[in-house]
Formats: C-alpha cells, structure tokens, sequence
C-alpha cells in the first residue's frame, strides 16, 4: 500500500484531511514562531498520524531546535548538506531523518546510507526512473509532483513507499481519485 504525506499551513488544513498517514509542515528553523505553530498543528492531529517537520536548516542546532520544540516523528531536510553531516545529525535526534532531494539516481546513491527515508522531488511521475531510484536502495521513498498528470499509472506501476501532495494539490475530482485509491 502506497502512503499518503499532505503538506499543511494551517491547523484547518491538517484537521480537514480525508485520509492522510502523515502530515508534514514546512518549518522555518530561524523562527520560533514557525516551530511553535508547528508544533500546534502536531498535538491536534490523530494519534496515530505521522507528523514531519519540514525544513532547510542552515546549520544542525537548528535541526535539532526545531526537533526539541515541534517534536515531530521526522525531520524532512532539504538543502545541500554534505552526507556526513546528515549521518552526525541522525546520530543527536530521537526522530527519523529523511533526505529531500531533486529526482536524480546520484543523488538517491548520495543520500541512502545516512538516513532513513528520501524525499524525491520530480516535476511530473516519471515512471522508468522512479523503477531507477526503488531499485537503488531499499529504504523507503517518497515521490512528490509538481504536476500530478499521470500520478495514477505511476502509483499502479512503481508502487512507491509513498507520495507526498501539498494540500493544495488534493483540489479536483483527478486527486480525488488517486486519494480513494490510496486509502485503507
């Protein structure tokens, strides 16, 4: 079974989800504000609800800042980090790491040693690469789109860990499709 990740603003957003098995938020690590309403967001939803804080840290006290006052499930770090950095991070936090990314296999390769997951970034499903990338590493992957178009062949065919929409992707009857099809 395909995951469903929904990127919120709002708490709104995050409650009015049909059917989603994690939450992610993107976070601005310099802002306390943004933590905290993160955070809020975080302690409102279902206990069961996978929650990730999303954010592109300058420097890990930030990362580890954002972990300490949001308390997500998992931090989602985007930016140009060396690996290494990443394997340190992972080794001070009680969460999950998962590594965002730009859909190339390099960068997959990169990346798949040190954290836990990865995010692949693709402007539209491409289904021969995403067969690439499953088969690179065995840790899970999370696909998300710019343009959803062919979003359905792509799931029936790749089987992704996971897909990963902002909230304002899931507007159209064509997502509403996909969503049923992604639920339990």
């Amino acid at each position: 079974m395909t995951r469903l990740k929904v990127t919120v603003s709002s708490l709104e957003e995050a409650l009015s989800l049909p059917c989603a098995s994690a939450v992610g938020v993107c976070v601005d690590a310099e802002s306390r504000e943004s933590i905290l309403a993160a955070r809020d967001i975080f302690a409102s939803l279902p206990v069961f609800t996978y929650t990730i804080a999303e954010i592109e840290p300058s420097f890990a006290a930030q990362a580890l800042r954002v972990y300490e006052l949001a308390r997500p499930h998992a931090l989602e770090i985007a930016g140009s980090e060396k690996p290494e950095y990443l394997h340190a991070l992972r080794s001070k936090l009680g969460c999950h790491v998962i590594k965002a990314v730009e859909g190339s296999t390099r960068e997959v390769e990169r990346y798949a040693g040190v954290c836990d997951a990865i995010a692949v970034r693709l402007p539209e499903p491409e289904i021969e690469l995403g067969l690439e990338l499953k088969e690179i590493t065995d840790k899970p992957i999370i696909f998300s789109f710019s343009d959803c178009t062919g979003m359905e062949e792509f799931l029936s065919r790749v089987k992704p860990f996971g897909v990963s929409l902002r909230f304002e992707q899931l507007k159209g009857q064509r997502i509403n499709s996909i969503l049923a099809k992604l639920s339990p």
